[in-house]
């Protein structure tokens, strides 16, 4: 059996990361960002799957910005799940702020 490391929660939307929260199980979407239909669909897949979590890469502003359709569709579908947008460090500069999603920078 392994010993977990102890760390500190982390709130991503509804839900704990880290302290004593368990494991939580999540996915990258492999579609295109900029495809909402695909994106949304395949987000739901993996929710109805059990992850937690849906990751999406969003190298530029349009990623980013479609990023609010893609939350909007599945809130109106009644998915709750926290998306979280990898943003690889090159394109780090887009203004996050506008958006209310969680940054994951990544060394893509």
């Amino acid at each position: 059996m392994s010993i977990r490391r102890i760390s500190a929660e982390a709130r991503v939307g509804t839900i704990g990361i880290g302290g004593s929260n368990p494991i939580r199980i999540q996915s990258m979407a492999t579609v295109d960002t900029n495809d909402t239909e695909g994106c949304v669909a395949q987000a739901k897949r993996i929710i109805d799957a059990g992850g937690e979590l849906v990751r999406f890469t969003t190298q530029g502003t349009r990623e980013a910005e479609n990023m609010k359709n893609i939350s909007a569709r599945l809130k109106a579908d009644g998915y709750e799940t926290p998306l979280v947008a990898d943003v690889p460090l090159w394109s780090i500069s887009v203004r996050w702020n506008r958006y209310p999603l969680i940054l994951a920078p990544c060394n893509s």
